[in-house]
């Protein structure tokens, strides 16, 4: 069987072809009506098979052609469509001509075997064909009524597709709306740059991100806006990251405002790829993390503060106990010291090296005192002070210290600032921070103190209104690694002998028990400023000394019980006070002293006593031994004078304190004083 395939679709007539070549028939095949009429006339077919919508001519017409042609006209024809499936359809091929009319799809097997059996019934002469109508005009009316109805049909179909074509429209253009929203509203920036880096467009809120107006940034380069060169380590593996895998990590990087200054920024970028594949350029997402940057800068700031802090509490602590130890031995070296400058059995020449023993125990005593004001375990004398009153007083000693190749400026604050502190330490205070500045200035410069007032608002932990003293030089200045040591005790950056370390520490421990701080602003080459922050009060403190006591006893004839821990400070003690002519009862320990002065009988005038004793404290020792000898005073010591303020805090206070070390005139005063001897 030879087979003619009548259709404008390639994928068709192939699929045909196909099915009956796969059975043993010859399949030749057409693009439309015209072309197939041509073929047909060279003869030799046995089936056509046709669709209806084709180009040049359609099924209908091809149809009609071969049914009024002689010679084709007995040639079993099929319509096979997917266009005309109606039952109208169906009987307008058959008036045309068609033998069968088949809707595609169809099934390959059932095709065939509806192909055969038509070429059968055909050649057998079963084939029942309808009459072709006689009148051409009568084929084109019945032809323009079918192509009327499928076009009005296409039409409301076209209708249906335009109304969902719209609503879909509608639909993305709300989606638009809404991811243009979304985009020029979103508190992260976006900013599209070509392969140039060539900005295309970005989100309003980039451009106001980095102070100019929506849109003002397109067409002008994004490195116009990105600080650090191309070359930067950091912006080469984010290059590498992006050529590599289309995208970059989360990444830091500086943007230039518009008004040239920075903000920090978190960046994330992708490319973007074409229709087929290639880069159109890269999409990046910005968010400004300025705040953050500097939260977490001031957080680690804090810290650092902290940590600074706390290891000035813990050198402090170490410094005060070793103080408090050395002035110990201190009490002994100068006491005995004193002892054997007072006999007369050494000659001149080792009369002068015990006087260099005492000098220096002296300045060794100097020494403790400092470590202690840097431990704050002094205790000071408070009062009101005017800060503008202690530097103009003191202002002519600087001037003399500061020296003549060095310019002294003084600018005080216009009215007063009145703060709580000893005037004393706060001179030393002054004295310390104007000799560093002095001593920075080689060749000379300027130094100037000023005063002022300031309002700390809680970044340093301070808060509220402070007095500020602010000394100022033009010398060599300080490197950061200086900066975190300077108020550590015996650091310096003197030679050794110019200076102990201590300076600065002392002033430290001097202001922070003001409850004060200090700031440092420096830079190698540009000089130092150190503030003085004091707390304004208009608060006053009064510290009231141990009452003077009454019924005072002649020189030398009392007796005193000395309570100390400590062998040699205990000999020391008993050894001076004996040899004044005071009796004297000793005990090492507080539940020893107690004991003794219960079996005692007679009267007891003084107690010297060590304020920290082991099991019993001298305070709580001294309470007891008041209920059994109620005519005693008390006459407390110890190398802390915060101590002395400890009775105090418990309510009960003695009669006097004495500070380690002590020498023996002060230590007979004091006792004589008490005793109303002197």
């Amino acid at each position: 069987m030879k087979v003619m395939i009548v259709d404008d679709s390639q994928e068709n007539r192939y699929l045909l072809q196909s099915v009956f070549r796969g059975a043993g028939h010859s399949a030749d095949s057409a693009s439309n009506g015209q072309e197939a009429l041509t073929a047909l006339r060279s003869g030799g077919y046995d089936l056509v098979v046709t669709d209806i919508l084709m180009p040049v001519m359609d099924g209908f017409e091809f149809c009609r052609r071969v049914r009024t042609d002689e010679k084709l006209g007995s040639i079993p024809l099929i319509i096979y469509t997917a266009t005309y499936t109606g039952p109208q359809d169906e009987a307008f091929s058959r008036e045309i001509g068609a033998d069968l009319f088949i809707v595609k799809p169809c099934d390959p097997l059932v095709f065939l075997e509806s192909a055969q059996k038509l070429v059968s019934e055909s050649s057998e002469g079963t084939i029942t064909t309808r009459p072709i109508p006689t009148g051409e005009q009568e084929v084109y009316k019945l032809y323009s009524q079918r192509l009327v109805r499928k076009l009005e049909e296409k039409n409301l179909r076209l209708e249906a597709e335009i109304a969902a074509r719209t609503k879909t429209e509608e639909a993305l253009q709300r989606s638009e709306a809404k991811y243009k929203r979304l985009f020029e509203n979103m508190r992260d920036g976006l900013v599209n740059t070509d392969t140039g880096g060539v900005i295309q467009d970005t989100s309003d809120s980039f451009a106001i991100m980095l102070g100019f107006e929506p849109g003002a940034l397109k067409g002008s380069h994004i490195h116009m806006y990105l600080q650090g060169a191309p070359e930067d380590p950091e912006r080469t593996v984010i290059a590498k990251q992006l050529r590599s895998r289309g995208f970059t990590d989360v990444h830091r990087a500086e943007l230039r405002r518009k008004d040239g200054s920075f903000l920090h920024a978190e960046v994330r970028t992708v490319i973007v790829p074409g229709e087929q594949g290639e880069s159109e350029g890269v999409w990046s997402i910005v968010r400004d993390v300025t705040d953050a940057v500097n939260a977490e800068e001031k957080r680690k700031s804090l810290e650092l503060d902290l940590y600074q802090a706390q290891k000035m509490e813990t050198v402090g602590r170490l410094a005060g106990g070793i103080a408090h130890d050395f002035n110990n031995l201190l009490t002994v070296i100068l006491g005995y010291a004193e002892m054997l400058i007072g006999t007369n059995t050494f000659d001149d020449h080792s009369r002068e090296h015990l006087g260099l023993i005492h000098h220096a125990a002296l300045k060794a005593r100097d020494l403790t005192r400092n470590l202690l004001s840097f431990s704050r375990r002094k205790l000071f004398n408070l009062s009101p002070v005017d800060v503008n009153e202690v530097v103009k007083d003191f202002s002519r000693l600087l001037e003399r210290i500061v020296g003549e190749e060095t310019e002294f400026r003084l600018a005080l604050n216009p009215t007063p600032l009145v703060v709580l502190g000893d005037r004393s330490q706060l001179d030393q205070v002054l004295m310390n921070l104007v000799v560093n500045a002095r001593d920075s200035m080689t060749k000379g410069g300027v130094l100037t103190v000023e005063t002022g007032v300031a309002n700390r608002n809680g970044s340093t932990g301070l808060e509220g209104d402070y007095a500020t003293i602010k000394v100022s030089d033009t010398g060599c200045g300080m490197d950061e690694e200086t900066v975190s040591h300077i108020f550590e005790p015996f650091f310096s950056t003197k030679s050794r002998d110019k200076g102990t370390g201590l300076g600065l520490a002392t002033t430290y421990g001097i202001v922070n028990q003001h409850g004060g701080s200090i700031s440092v602003n420096t830079k190698p080459g540009h000089g130092t400023s150190m503030v003085v922050f004091l707390p304004v009060t208009n608060q006053t403190i009064s510290l009231s000394e141990g009452d003077t006591p009454e019924g005072a006893l002649p020189d030398g004839s009392a007796t005193i019980l000395v309570m100390e821990d400590d062998p040699v400070v205990r000999s020391l003690s008993v050894q001076l006070l004996r040899s004044n002519g005071y009796d004297v009862i000793e005990a090492s320990d507080s539940h020893e002293a107690v004991a003794m002065c219960a079996s005692y009988e007679g009267p007891l005038h003084l107690i010297l006593s060590d304020l920290v004793m082991p099991g019993m404290s001298g305070i709580e020792a001294c309470e007891e031994i008041r209920k059994l000898h109620p005519e005693t005073r008390v006459l407390f010591m110890s190398g802390y004078e915060e101590e002395a303020n400890a009775s105090r805090i418990v309510g009960w206070k003695p009669e006097g304190f004495i500070q380690k070390p002590f020498t023996i005139s002060n230590l007979l005063d004091k006792c004589r004083q008490i005793l109303g001897h002197g």
